[in-house]
């Protein structure tokens, strides 16, 4: 008898096939299969896509399963119509007062990259400006009737400022949104990485006229991959983040070459090669362009192996998850050179004082109480196990 383990990851596999046009093995599906396909697409947040691709390859689901894939579409449209309304009210408000704004992955990806924007969901609306618009975008904001949401204890208002560039609003019967004066973020990155986000602004391209812009093709595949691998590792809406990826490369003209050398020389090419090849292994490899210049990215032989010891592509679908002591060897895994894994661990029990005084608010804290939580950072490390 087929455990219902092994049962998850053989839908897992149909799913992605779905998914990506190949449907052979979807049409001798029974009733109790389709609805195991349909939760796992709940769970990875793509049950909206569904409908779409379903009725696009002639397959004839049991009457109950098309009529729920129809009814998650429907709500689908209204959702998206909803939050593409939202952003376009945010979009002229910030603009005329003349900041401008690069939207980023979900509001711009249903809009680019996806045939209706009903089939790509999100959370919240996340807007690039920049740092010295930041005040002026609050005022903004908060004219409209968006609040802040106060930071959790780990991630405290200064360190925000400090580090991580992003602040986090709500409105009521509105999406979230998060304004960004970052979009590589996290210790990670800081740590390891080397990306100068002037130059990927820079070189960002009109989208909805100059004030509104996008990322440019290249970037914008380097930034759903880093942040996937690092920010995520691997473990939240990975399915979503790698068929975004796919949608990609089906609907841009992506240059290959230049994907690869930016991520070589900003240090991200292991996770760039690690979520790209996953892309690849469920959704097929019939982009020779892509398969040649991802070679130069790939790691050594051993390290390839042990990071797919982490997390398999059926894995990333039906749900394993990197956290604790795995995340943090995980993340160490990802790092492109030896020795700044080796400083990251370092960093991890002995953090730089900037970032130590600020996630714990010591600002104004005597040198005796520092050093006391010096010591006990370590506790603190190896109780919640995080990098």
């Amino acid at each position: 008898m087929i455990s219902r383990t092994s049962a998850r990851s053989a839908m897992a596999r149909k799913l992605a096939n779905l998914l990506s046009g190949n449907c052979r093995d979807i049409e001798s599906c029974s009733s109790d299969e389709w609805l195991m396909l349909l939760d796992l697409a709940n769970e990875n947040r793509v049950s909206q896509m569904l409908y779409t691709f379903v009725m696009a390859q002639g397959l004839t689901p049991p009457p109950d399963i098309a009529e729920r894939l129809r009814s998650v579409h429907l709500s689908g449209v209204v959702d998206g119509a909803r939050r593409h309304h939202h952003f376009e009210k945010i979009s002229d408000a910030l603009t005329n007062e003349g900041i401008t704004i690069i939207p980023l992955k979900g509001v711009w990806l249903s809009e680019t990259v996806y045939p209706n924007i009903a089939m790509r969901g999100m959370a919240d609306i996340d807007l690039w400006i920049r740092k010295e618009d930041i005040d002026k975008a609050l005022k903004v904001m908060e004219s409209t009737g968006y609040k802040q949401i106060d930071s959790p204890s780990s991630r405290p208002r200064e360190l925000q400022d400090a580090m991580l560039g992003e602040i986090l609003l709500c409105k009521k019967e509105a999406p979230f949104v998060e304004l960004h004066w970052g979009i590589f973020l996290g210790e990670w990155l800081r740590q390891t990485a080397w990306i100068d986000e002037r130059l990927i602004r820079d070189r960002t391209l009109p989208w909805k006229g100059e004030m509104v812009r996008q990322l440019q093709p290249e970037d914008a595949v380097l930034h759903v991959a880093v942040h996937l691998a690092v920010n995520h590792h691997m473990s939240e809406s990975a399915l979503r983040s790698l068929f975004d990826l796919h949608m990609m490369r089906r609907s841009l003209e992506i240059d290959w070459g230049l994907v690869i050398d930016r991520a070589v020389s900003w240090r991200i090419a292991t996770p760039v090669w690690f979520v790209l090849d996953m892309m690849i292994q469920l959704f097929g490899d019939d982009d020779e362009r892509l398969l040649e210049k991802l070679a130069r990215a790939q790691p050594s032989v051993l390290r390839g192996w042990l990071l797919r010891q982490f997390i398999s592509p059926e894995g990333a679908i039906t749900g394993d998850k990197t956290t604790g002591w795995k995340k943090f060897m995980f993340l160490l895994l990802l790092v492109d050179h030896s020795g700044a894994s080796l400083s990251l661990a370092w960093q991890a029990i002995w953090p730089d004082r900037t970032w130590f005084v600020l996630r714990y608010g010591l600002q104004e804290a005597p040198p005796w109480r520092i050093a006391l939580q010096r010591l006990l950072h370590p506790v603190f490390v190896i109780r919640h196990r995080e990098l």
